[in-house]
């Protein structure tokens, strides 16, 4: 087996036939592995981003590729901290191509992170016993995901009744009956002003705050606009909830969601959610995923859980050692200032929130 580094555009373009095959072929491929998607956010990406594709080939035959770029000194997949599911693309001789990205990646990369890779794919199995016994490695669990396999029920009112009495008397309907109207919106320049306001006024809230500067050019982008569906939620003539969705492999991945806190008595986001869900079984869609993010109201859908791990590679035993300990010091700080409503309240306050 070969391996070949790309990282120019030219060849990361006349790469997109055979790349969106080898992800049509993998049963866990999704939208994160598209060409489309991985080419539109390394175009849109605001850092300096290198590329550092990996092709693994025999002859012509190309097995396998490593989506991956360099920033600041760390090779990763593409998408950075926007991806939800991290794959290589991989079309037979599997194991053997996983240990030659793994080598490169050992050999070549100062440092380097496999991110969000879900369990359930046998390639973090495969890493895991590549790296059995490796030193300045780490895999980590990452946070868990959650989806609904739609085909489990014959119908959705088979599922609605099976949603907990709770949800349905005291979220969703309220929601319907409030008068909130629901949206497919085309995507323009007008739409991605509301997701952009929405999302900011979210973020006030929340303790780790993120931004969606990234985002328009990403939505914009022609290749990649046939992944995306955006849906807004009104009340009368106020924007009260955006969702972007993206649609794969007759999968919807709910991707990007956010309301306005002044209407969260009507619960506009919960809203969007059961808007869709309806929307998918009358597509005779196979599952609905609601992508990252270990928060209990998922559980409130009837979805099943999942976990990502990620995969972490250092150039020295000190930093290994030194990234243990941070992210053990991390998760604990989290867990403190969320349990804690009074360190939660001094939190949001010291960062601006309300």
């Amino acid at each position: 087996m070969n391996f070949e580094i790309i990282d120019s555009e030219e060849e990361f373009l006349q790469l997109r036939e055979k790349w969106n095959s080898i992800a049509a072929s993998m049963e866990d491929a999704t939208p994160f592995q598209t060409w489309e998607w991985n080419f539109a956010w390394w175009k849109n990406s605001e850092d300096e981003i290198l590329l550092h594709i990996i092709k693994g080939y025999e002859g012509t035959e190309i097995y396998g590729i490593a989506p991956l770029v360099i920033r600041n000194g760390t090779t990763s997949f593409i998408g950075g901290e926007h991806i939800d599911y991290g794959l290589f693309l991989i079309h037979k001789k599997k194991y053997e191509v996983i240990s030659g990205f793994v080598d490169m990646l050992r050999k070549d990369a100062d440092a380097f992170v496999l991110q969000q890779m879900p369990s359930h794919s046998p390639q973090i199995h495969s890493i895991k016993r590549i790296l059995s016994g490796k030193n300045k490695c780490l895999i980590r669990e990452m946070t868990r995901t959650a989806y609904i396999s739609l085909r489990e029920y014959e119908d959705f009112d088979d599922y609605y009744t099976l949603l907990s009495k709770n949800l349905r008397q005291n979220t969703i309907r309220p929601s319907i009956k409030s008068g909130i109207t629901f949206q497919h919106a085309e995507i323009n320049d007008d739409i991605l002003h509301t997701i952009l306001s929405l999302y900011e006024e979210r973020q006030r809230e929340r303790i780790n705050r993120s931004g969606l500067s990234w985002l328009p050019g990403m939505l914009k982008n022609k290749d990649a606009q046939p992944l995306y569906s955006v849906y807004i939620a009104r009340i009368e003539d106020d924007d009260a909830a955006f969702m972007v969705t993206m649609t794969y492999n007759n999968r919807i991945f709910l991707w990007l969601t956010a309301y306005a806190p002044a209407h969260g008595n009507i619960y506009p986001g919960q809203g969007l959610y059961y808007h869709i869900i309806r929307y998918g079984f009358e597509q005779k869609i196979d599952v609905i995923s609601f992508m990252r993010g270990d928060y209990d109201f998922k559980l409130r859908w009837n979805c099943d859980m999942d976990t990502n791990y990620s995969v972490y590679g250092y150039p020295t035993h000190i930093s290994c050692l030194k990234a243990r300990i941070t992210f053990f010091l991390r998760q604990r700080l989290r867990k403190l200032v969320y349990s804690n409503q009074t360190i939660h309240r001094f939190y949001q306050k010291r960062a601006g929130g309300k």
